[in-house]
C-alpha cells in the first residue's frame, strides 16, 4: 500500500511487476494478439468487461422487469411522455452529440 496525501493506493492486479525490472516497478499488460489479432479482444485479462457488468447486470435486471411490469399492468397503459417529453429528449440528444463532436475535435 503506499499513501498520498490522505487516499491509500493499492497495487491494482491488471498491474503487474515487470519481469526485468527492479522489484516495484509496474510493467503495462502484455497482450498476446492471436494469429488474426481478433482473439485478445474476448479475453477478461486487463479488461474492464467484469466491473461494468458488476454494475450493468442489476441495472438491466431492474429496467427489464420494470418494462414488463408498466406494460402488463392497466393502470399504466394510458401513460406517455407525450409531445412534450419526445421533444425534450430530441432536444438532449442533440446537445450532448453536439458536446460529443466538439469535445473529440479539440
Amino acid at each position: 500500500l503506499r499513501s498520498c496525501h490522505s487516499f491509500t493506493f493499492r497495487r491494482s492486479a491488471w498491474l503487474r511487476e515487470a519481469p526485468d525490472t527492479p522489484r516495484g516497478d509496474l510493467a503495462m499488460i502484455q497482450y498476446d494478439p492471436g494469429n488474426w489479432s481478433l482473439l485478445f479482444a474476448c479475453s477478461l485479462r486487463g479488461s474492464v468487461f467484469p466491473k461494468a457488468f458488476v454494475w450493468a447486470a442489476p441495472c438491466s435486471t431492474l429496467s427489464i422487469c420494470m418494462h414488463t411490469y408498466l406494460h402488463n399492468n392497466p393502470n399504466f397503459q394510458e401513460i406517455s411522455a407525450g409531445v412534450v417529453g419526445a421533444s425534450v429528449l430530441s432536444g438532449f440528444t442533440f446537445i450532448l452529440g453536439f458536446l460529443v463532436v466538439f469535445r473529440s475535435q479539440q
